[in-house]
């Protein structure tokens, strides 16, 4: 959302017109159809194991904006990061499958509301940093931090999981204290 929202102060800061803020918007776009259909070619297993490695990997073309290359180099990094961001596809799958039908239409809603909450922040912090370092900064630097919280979230997730081949055994025996 940040390079969307920056994308005409970033226009200016690479000495691009008024006419290339749309086709750096379209970037994303273009990506995020492009992994939605390759993700949608992928099986249930496949996507589980996608999903935080997705997450983490969106920010990373992003933060190449930080050397302010030219239009279209811009529009392939945030195209890619576009095609990468269909771990949010994989994310809606996994949440709708987890909750329970009766209660799937409010859990919709208040996860939808809970996104666009973030977005909505995430937008706001990328302006407030960007009218203090430049544009392509801004946009670097909210991207790394969407990464590590992506790893943080993936890996929080991960060791709260259950080993699936302890299941059904019993627990060890704690060693005996040492005197």
């Amino acid at each position: 959302m940040v390079p969307e929202a920056l994308a005409v102060p970033y226009a200016a800061e690479i000495g691009a017109g008024d006419e290339a803020v749309g086709f750096l918007m379209a970037g994303d776009v273009i990506g995020m159809t492009v992994g939605a259909v390759a993700i949608a070619k992928t099986g249930a297993l496949w996507r589980r194991r996608l999903l935080v490695p997705l997450a983490a990997a969106t920010g990373l073309p992003l933060m190449a904006t930080a050397l302010t290359p030219n239009v279209p180099v811009t529009v392939a990094l945030w195209a890619a990061a576009g095609c990468l961001g269909t771990y949010m596809v994989i994310a809606q799958i996994a949440f709708t499958q987890l909750v329970p039908d009766r209660m799937r239409a409010r859990a919709i809603a208040f996860a939808s509301a809970g996104l666009q909450t973030a977005q909505g922040l995430g937008v706001m912090f990328g302006g407030l940093l960007a009218e203090a370092v430049p544009p392509s900064t801004a946009i670097a630097v909210s991207a790394a931090v969407g990464s590590v919280g992506a790893l943080v979230v993936g890996i929080g997730h991960r060791l709260g999981q259950v080993d699936p081949d302890s299941r059904g055994r019993e627990p060890a025996e704690p060693e005996p204290a040492r005197s």
